[in-house]
C-alpha cells in the first residue's frame, strides 16, 4: 500500500509540476479576427477600412491572410514573447503593394502599426483586430 501511494504522489507530482506541451494545444493567436484599420495619413476618428483576417501557426511562423475591400492581403511572420509583439511582413496578393505590420497583444485584441513600400505621406496605417469567438 505504501509503494502505492508513494508511486501515485510521485506520479501526481510529475503531472502537475512538469509542463506538459500538447501536439493539438491551439496557439492564442490562432484565429479569425475583424479588422477596423487607417491608411498612412488618415486620422483614426475619420474614415476607416474594414475587413477580415486569419492567423494560422505553423512551427514558429505565422501565416496571416486579410480580405480588405474585396482585395486579398497575404502575410507571414513571428512573434516575440518578450515584447508581446507580432511582427508580418505582408502584401497585397491583387496590386502587388507590400509593406510590414507590427501588432502588439492586448488580450484578444492585436493593436498594428503598419507602413507601405512607396507610400508617400512617409506616415504609418493604424490596424485594430478584434478575435472573433
Amino acid at each position: 500500500m505504501v509503494k502505492q501511494l508513494l508511486s501515485f504522489m510521485c506520479l501526481f507530482a510529475a503531472l502537475f509540476f512538469c509542463p506538459i506541451n500538447s501536439v493539438n494545444a491551439a496557439d492564442p493567436l490562432e484565429g479569425t479576427y475583424s479588422v477596423r484599420g487607417w491608411n498612412p495619413g488618415i486620422n483614426t476618428t475619420t474614415e476607416s477600412y474594414i475587413g477580415t483576417l486569419t492567423i494560422q501557426k505553423s512551427g514558429q511562423v505565422y501565416r496571416l491572410n486579410w480580405t480588405i475591400a474585396n482585395q486579398r492581403h497575404a502575410g507571414v511572420g513571428f512573434y516575440d514573447v518578450d515584447s508581446e509583439k507580432l511582427a508580418v511582413a505582408w502584401a497585397n496578393l491583387d496590386t502587388g503593394d507590400f509593406g510590414e505590420v507590427v501588432y502588439a497583444l492586448d488580450g484578444k485584441t492585436l493593436n498594428g502599426i503598419w507602413a507601405m513600400y512607396g507610400d508617400e505621406t512617409a506616415s504609418v496605417g493604424r490596424e485594430i483586430l478584434a478575435k472573433q469567438e
